[in-house]
C-alpha cells in the first residue's frame, strides 16, 4: 500500500513535526510505502489577521507547486496531517483527478486550539468564524479522518456536524527510540517540564505549585524546558513569585527534549489546565513519560483515563488548576 503525504514534512521519520512522522512509523511497520508530496511550510501565520490577504497569495502559489509535485505521483491514498489544514483543499483536487481517496489528520481542534484555549479571537468575530471553518471545511472533504480519541470523534461530529462514521481513532503513542542513558546535569530532587507554555498545558499552576514546594522541600528544583504563547508572562510570574527553586531552560529540538526528560528529571509533569482542550487532548509528553519509565503527575481527565492511565499504578493523577494537590503530589514523590 502506498501512502502520499502532502503538506508540510521534511521526510524525516524522527522529525519533531507530530502528525507525519507518527504515521510513516506505523505504515512502514505493517509493509505500507511512503511517498513524500510535501514542501516547505507556509510563512505565514493562519491565525493572524496581519497576515491577510498574503497567505491566500501563498496558498494559491503552495497549491500550484504542490499540483505539480503529486500529479504524476501513484498511490493508494493521500494523507494531510497535523499541522497541515490548508492543504487539504489542494491534497483533494489532486485525489479527484487521481479518483483516490483523502485522509485527514487535525490532530487537535483547530478552533478549540486558537480560540477557546489560546483566546486569539473574540467571540461572534470574523476570525473566530475562520477559525472553525479552519475544522470544518477539511473535514467536509476527507473520506476518512484520523483522530487521537473516542472524545475527538464526539467534539468534531457534534460541533461540525461530521458524520462520525468519517472517523478512525488512533491514539498517538510513544515511536521514537529512548535516549541513551547518562550522568543527570542537575543536582537534588528534578521535576521536569516539557512542552509549549499556552493556556491548557497550566504552566501557571505548576509555578504556583513550586512556590509551595520551596517552602517544604527545598532540594526539589523545577526545570521547564519549551517556549510558546505564555512564556514570558510565565517568566514574570516566577519573578514575582520569588522563585529560586524553578528555572525556564528554553527550548531545543526534539532530541533534547527527550534527552532532558529521560535522563535529567526524577518526575515528569503533564498538563494541569481547564478547558475543553484539557479534556480530550493526551500530549506527547505524557506518553514519553510513560514509555520512559518515569513517575508521573498529571491532572485527571477525560483522556487519560481513555488511554488506560490508573491513579497510582501509571500516574498520580491531580484535579485540574489545583496547585496545592500538585505540590503535595510532587512532596509526595
Amino acid at each position: 500500500m502506498k501512502a502520499l503525504f502532502i503538506g508540510w514534512w521534511d521526510g524525516n521519520p524522527n522529525g519533531k513535526i507530530v502528525g507525519y512522522p507518527h504515521f510513516w512509523h506505523y505504515l512502514a511497520s505493517n509493509d505500507g510505502e511512503v511517498l513524500n508530496g510535501c514542501i516547505e511550510r507556509s510563512r505565514f501565520s493562519y491565525s493572524a489577521y496581519k497576515h491577510f490577504p498574503f497567505i491566500f497569495l501563498e496558498s494559491f502559489w503552495r497549491g500550484l507547486r504542490l499540483l505539480a509535485k503529486n500529479f504524476s505521483q501513484r498511490f493508494d491514498f493521500a494523507l494531510v496531517s497535523f499541522p497541515c489544514f490548508y492543504d487539504v483543499a489542494i491534497a483533494k483536487v489532486i485525489c479527484l483527478l487521481k479518483n483516490k481517496p483523502l485522509v485527514y489528520n487535525p490532530g487537535d481542534s483547530q478552533y478549540v486550539a486558537l480560540y477557546e484555549d489560546r483566546g486569539l479571537a473574540r467571540k461572534g468575530s470574523l476570525k473566530e468564524k475562520l477559525f472553525w471553518w479552519y475544522d470544518k471545511l477539511p473535514c467536509l472533504l476527507a473520506d476518512a479522518i484520523v483522530v487521537h480519541s473516542n472524545m475527538h470523534v464526539d467534539y468534531f461530529s457534534h460541533e461540525f456536524g461530521i458524520s462520525a462514521k468519517k472517523f478512525v481513532v488512533v491514539p498517538i503513542g510513544y515511536f521514537r527510540e529512548k535516549p541513551r542513558p547518562r550522568p543527570p546535569r542537575f543536582g537534588g530532587f528534578v521535576v521536569g517540564y516539557v512542552g509549549s507554555f499556552i493556556p491548557h498545558h497550566g504552566v501557571r499552576h505548576i509555578l504556583a505549585a513550586a512556590k509551595l514546594v520551596q517552602e517544604t522541600e527545598p532540594s526539589t528544583r523545577f526545570k521547564l524546558l519549551g517556549f510558546g504563547q505564555e512564556f514570558e508572562a510565565m517568566q514574570q510570574k516566577a519573578r514575582a513569585l520569588g522563585l529560586w527553586n524553578t528555572e525556564s531552560l528554553g527550548g531545543t529540538e526534539v532530541e533534547g527534549f527527550l534527552d532532558f526528560a529521560a535522563n535529567d528529571c526524577d518526575v515528569l509533569l503533564g498538563v494541569f489546565g481547564t478547558g475543553l482542550r484539557s479534556k480530550t487532548n493526551v500530549p506527547n509528553k505524557i506518553w514519553e513519560a510513560l514509555a520512559f519509565g518515569k513517575p508521573l503527575i498529571t491532572a485527571e481527565s477525560e483522556g487519560v483515563r481513555e488511554i488506560g492511565i490508573r491513579p497510582l499504578v501509571h500516574a498520580l493523577l491531580v484535579p485540574k488548576a489545583d496547585a496545592q494537590a500538585l505540590a503535595d503530589a510532587v512532596s509526595r514523590e
